[in-house]
């Protein structure tokens, strides 16, 4: 172990290591990338149908004209793995699958999910498959999935026609002003659950945008609340809430 004095005068004269080599600091693990778990260690999946991925390239490269271009797919796959710690697999040139988003949960994948469909170019809705945990063999949640390009609005509709229970549903909204508009989401949670004590939801957040999950008559009761009280200006582009 290096003495005071050492220390000092290696210092002074530029730091050496062990043996008298040029000293290399330890590396800053902090600054190292994030990265998803690994597949076998994921539970949920999300199949999304995209045309150009549903059959074999038949001999040809595929164009990637679904996100514009292969470099706007690769740089998608990037920022789904980097930023959403998600796992986003394209089907190659000779196979023909649906578009697979691996998480580690339904909660992580919802934001990674709507920020796939905003890189999509082709399709403004797309059909889709959640199987919220594989490993517990939980009935796979069959719907649309939309391109929400309004400050809110259905991000995920299931297929009711398929089910005897509440359709499930997914709901987004983006704050503009977080700290004021967090406190009246919450108001707007606080009421619903005080109107009805079987009201019942999940939440989950990305940046600005939060997401709740949760019956289909209780996702346009969010979004009914949340219209009432926080109002938005009539020429604010994001007034249209339609969904898609």
């Amino acid at each position: 172990m290096y003495s005071h004095g050492s220390s000092a005068r290696a210092a002074a004269s530029g730091k050496r290591g062990h043996g008298g080599r040029p000293y290399r600091p330890p590396p800053d693990r902090s600054k190292k990338d994030a990265t998803p778990p690994p597949l076998k260690q994921c539970d949920c999946l999300i199949e999304l149908d995209l045309f150009e991925y549903a059959n074999p390239a038949e001999g040809t490269s595929r164009t990637h004209d679904t996100f514009g271009s292969r470099q706007a797919m690769e740089t998608t796959v990037r920022d789904v793995r980097k930023i959403f710690l998600c796992h986003l697999q394209i089907p190659g040139r000779n196979q023909g699958n649906p578009v697979a988003l691996v998480s580690s949960s339904v909660e992580v994948a919802i934001p990674a999910c709507h920020y796939i469909m905003q890189r999509i170019v082709t399709q403004e809705t797309v059909t889709a498959r959640i199987h919220r945990n594989v490993k517990a063999n939980l009935p796979v949640i069959a719907g649309i999935v939309y391109k929400v390009k309004t400050k809110s609005g259905h991000l995920f509709l299931q297929d009711s026609s398929t089910i005897f229970t509440l359709p499930w549903a997914v709901a987004m909204y983006v704050m503009t002003d977080p700290v004021q508009e967090m406190v009246l989401l919450q108001t707007c949670l606080d009421n619903l659950r005080f109107r009805n004590s079987s009201f019942e939801y999940q939440l989950t957040s990305h940046g600005t945008t939060m997401f709740a999950m949760a019956s289909q008559p209780d996702i346009d009761e969010i979004l009914h609340e949340i219209e009432q009280a926080v109002p938005v200006a009539a020429d604010d582009p994001l007034v249209d809430r339609r969904e898609g």
